[in-house]
């Protein structure tokens, strides 16, 4: 019998994401597997993770974004066994959904009624930073219009980590965002690191795939 490649990264993307644009925005990580999920509903990627967790217990890193970063969260404030390192990238919302979540809904509404190309283009015209566009571009792609429109709804209306969860994780924890995205407010970035009890941040002075992979690279390894 083979052996099992080790996993030393575990990946979770954002709703309306895939893990190949994931990827992309992190770039170069070592040995790594994404939680796959198109579906945006909270619970379900809380579960998968789990799940993908006990099938890779040699995994020493979990990077979550987004959506994905509400889900590590969630899961590592109920885990009990020694935490890997975690990575929370681009958090979008405390506890109920917050005015983040309604750039969310108004994207899902937007596919619903006039299509990916339409919204994309639309979120061009209003002034997207062109490394988010091209993100969206990247994933929004691989999805059905209806798809899509359902996963973002989804994902708006989902509980995000409470104040109480950050708090009880029970190890160093590294936050990353940056200024300018309105689905990712910096904010949030800020406040989760103030609940968290040995917390790392590191912030992006604007939506730049370049600034975020240098601020993954100069917090890999850092001390809380």
């Amino acid at each position: 019998m083979g052996q099992t490649a080790t996993v030393t990264t575990v990946i979770v993307h954002g709703a309306g994401s895939t893990g190949a644009a994931a990827r992309a925005l992190l770039g170069a990580l070592p040995a790594t597997v994404c939680v796959e999920d198109r579906s945006g509903e909270i619970e379900h990627i809380v579960d998968r993770l789990h799940e993908t967790l006990l099938a890779h217990r040699d995994c020493t890193e979990v990077v979550g974004i987004s959506l994905g970063a509400h889900a590590v969260a969630r899961w590592a404030a109920t885990c009990t066994r020694a935490l890997p390192r975690i990575r929370l990238v681009l958090p979008a919302w405390l506890g109920p959904p917050g005015t983040a979540s309604t750039a969310t809904l108004l994207a899902a509404h937007s596919i619903a009624a006039e299509g990916i190309p339409a919204t994309l283009l639309r979120l061009r015209s209003d002034g997207a930073h062109p490394d988010i566009a091209a993100l969206l571009d990247r994933a929004w792609i691989e999805y059905a219009d209806d798809e899509l429109a359902r996963c973002l709804h989804a994902a708006s209306i989902g509980m995000g980590p409470t104040a109480e969860q950050l708090a009880a994780i029970r190890g160093p924890v590294t936050v990353l965002g940056w200024m300018g995205d309105a689905f990712h407010p910096a904010s949030v970035a800020w406040d989760w690191a103030s609940h968290l009890r040995w917390p790392t941040i590191a912030l992006g002075a604007r939506p730049e795939i370049r600034l975020l992979r240098q601020a993954l690279a100069t917090t890999r390894g850092a001390r809380a």
